[in-house]
């Protein structure tokens, strides 16, 4: 019995001729490619389910989004403080010492911080690493070449 296509599904040199020879003509329709792909979509888009439309990236994922703005939510909160613990952000600003030494808060208060200097020279001096010798390095350089000096001198 003979195939109604002519041999096209069964010899694959015919089929192969004819896709060709139907491939030369396509030119022609190359303008309604835009449209036929624009109405393909429109006709399948709304058969593609959200789940997938999410798993592809063509939508956000609702429950990611639903976490970020609890986030926010959570971050934009007022933040409630007791009685004291607003007293001491109101004054964090405020130099220690000027509490301590009431005797220097006026003059801190005016910009004056003499009478600070001598308890700051004391703190730079206790805490710089002041070397009072000389480089220990120059020192055994100079040993090492007395040294060998004294060697040679005793060889010859």
């Amino acid at each position: 019995m003979a195939s109604p296509f002519g041999g096209l599904l069964t010899d694959p040199e015919s089929a192969f001729r004819y896709t060709m020879q139907k491939a030369r003509g396509a030119g022609r329709y190359a303008g309604w490619a835009l449209p036929a792909a624009v109405g393909g979509g429109w006709l399948i888009w709304p058969a593609i389910s959200d789940a997938f439309k999410v798993d592809i990236g063509l939508l956000p994922d609702p429950e990611k989004a639903a976490a970020q703005a609890e986030a926010a939510s959570k971050l934009n909160a007022p933040i409630v403080l007791s009685g004291s613990a607003a007293k001491a952000v109101a004054n964090a600003h405020h130099p220690a010492q000027a509490d301590i030494n009431p005797h220097f808060s006026a003059s801190v208060k005016s910009g004056d911080f003499s009478a600070y200097h001598a308890t700051w020279d004391k703190h730079f001096v206790d805490t710089l690493k002041v070397r009072d010798e000389d480089d220990d390095d120059d020192d055994d350089d100079e040993d090492e070449d007395e040294e060998e000096e004294q060697e040679e001198e005793e060889e010859e």
